[in-house]
């Protein structure tokens, strides 16, 4: 199986707070001279706001999350388990973390920055792609845990599953949500305090699909489930447009309300640049692509449109049930698993192999999760926040559903990859003890300080 990873680290200075600009900036740079990466810029702010690699499965790529304070490191697709572990470990080791040591920085296996308060007015990183991302933001009333987001940080798996099971592996996987929020909480402590929530970045993803209809229907928190890949596209494509981009220019419509697939359907409309130049623009196909990039449910299938098909083309495979022949790679069938906060490296890989586990059996799990309803998940995905494990959930605790996935995990590695099953020992000591790294984060605070829990947390 072919796995990437994509990780968002909270880095911090030698005090613990968040790391300012120019420092993360100086990686950059020494990242493009000690390891030969290629810096690249944003078009609209010209900045400095990330490096990049090139391997022989795609690119390694370090740069800014939506604050400048979390650094992004996207990895390129390893064949299994194995190699994509040992892959991560080389770069942690012999690259990123020397680096980082040089200009006294730290990352952290978190959820948000613990020490710093990170509101978006300071710590928003250099993209032209945020100035419209705040532009919408703000048409609506901010809540604190939104506020914070800059020092946001989550972990997502890339993993290619069978053409047959994209659909059922990512349904199966959305109702799970509260109970992988359980078991993998990891921001409870924000701000230098405690809070009374177990993860800061749930919390943030709950209120902002609430009070925002920008996000309601495309935000990680479970809002919909697929009945087709045909379905999944059009539920994205029937999402307000966030940006389109002409000559590297980012424009958004005039109509706020104005959806990628009203887009198609009228084939032109009016939209505005971030300097307030307004333009008619005649949709393209690679404004359907921006669509499904532009949509992030907790399981997101990678779909690559095929941009020499038309417009007209690629929605009449839509009606006609026919999306596979509008895809480039018809065969290579990627979801990205977007639920969890960011993870020591431990914790990184247990999460990898139950994962994989799971979707070695994906048809037990579907049979798990096949008579929940999704206002039923919605529900418990909020009490997860302050009920953790003893949410219920049809009338079951999560801990109860929790023993379920870690069986289905168990059986299908012991008959495909019986090698990854100590990687999720850890990952069941929690689940006896009802236990997660937010509680054991608490414990940490509580006992040594801000300090000390800085100190547990940091990735070496």
């Amino acid at each position: 199986m072919n796995i990437g990873i994509e990780i968002e680290l909270p880095v911090v200075d030698r005090e613990g707070n968040a790391a300012s600009y120019e420092s993360v900036r100086n990686l950059f740079k020494k990242l493009a001279e000690r390891h030969d990466f290629e810096p690249y810029f944003d078009s609209f702010t010209t900045q400095l706001i990330g490096v990049r690699k090139r391997q022989e499965t795609g690119w390694i790529d370090v740069g800014t999350d939506y604050g400048f304070c979390t650094l992004e490191v996207a990895f390129p697709p390893e064949d299994g388990f194995f190699s994509v572990q040992t892959a991560w470990n080389r770069f942690m080791d012999g690259v990123l973390l020397p680096v980082l040591a040089e200009e006294e920085l730290h990352i952290l296996g978190y959820g948000c920055q613990p020490k710093t308060e990170t509101p978006r007015a300071k710590y928003v990183a250099a993209k032209g792609h945020y100035r419209l991302w705040d532009k919408i933001v703000d048409q609506h009333p901010i809540h604190f845990s939104f506020e914070n987001w800059p020092g946001f940080a989550s972990l997502q798996f890339n993993l290619d599953v069978s053409p047959e099971s994209i659909v059922l592996a990512s349904n199966s996987l959305i109702k799970l949500s509260p109970v992988i929020w359980a078991w993998g909480a990891n921001s409870s402590v924000s701000g230098s305090k405690v809070l009374s929530i177990s993860s800061l970045r749930v919390e943030g993803y709950r209120t902002l699909a609430e009070m925002n209809p920008f996000f309601q229907g495309r935000l990680n928190f479970p809002r919909r489930l697929f009945a087709s890949l045909e379905d999944y596209m059009l539920q994205a494509w029937e999402q307000p447009i966030f940006e389109v981009v002409r000559e590297r220019t980012i424009y958004y419509p005039v109509n706020p309300d104005l959806s990628t697939l009203e887009f198609a359907h009228l084939g032109e409309a009016e939209f505005i640049d971030l300097h307030d130049r307004r333009r008619i623009l005649f949709c393209e196909p690679c404004d359907l692509a921006q669509g499904l990039i532009f949509y992030w449910p907790a399981v997101r299938m990678k779909l690559q449109l095929d941009l020499n098909q038309s417009v007209e083309t690629i929605l009449t495979a839509m009606t006609t049930g026919c999306a596979r022949d509008v895809l480039k790679n018809p065969c290579n069938s990627f979801i990205e698993i977007r639920h969890l906060p960011a993870m020591s490296r431990t914790e990184t890989f247990s999460w990898l192999a139950l994962f994989l586990g799971c979707l070695g059996d994906i048809e037990s799990c579907d049979r798990l999760t096949r008579d929940l309803r999704l206002e039923e998940v919605r529900f418990s995905s909020g009490e997860v926040l302050t009920q953790g494990w003893e949410t219920s959930l049809q009338d079951r605790s999560l801990g109860d559903w929790g023993r379920e996935v870690l069986n289905i995990a168990t059986r299908s590695l012991e008959r495909r990859e019986p090698a990854l099953l100590p990687f999720i020992e850890p990952l069941a000591r929690r689940l006896q003890e009802r236990a997660s790294p937010a509680r054991e984060s608490v414990e940490s605070f509580d006992r040594d300080g801000i300090d000390g829990l800085i100190e547990k947390l940091k990735i070496r």
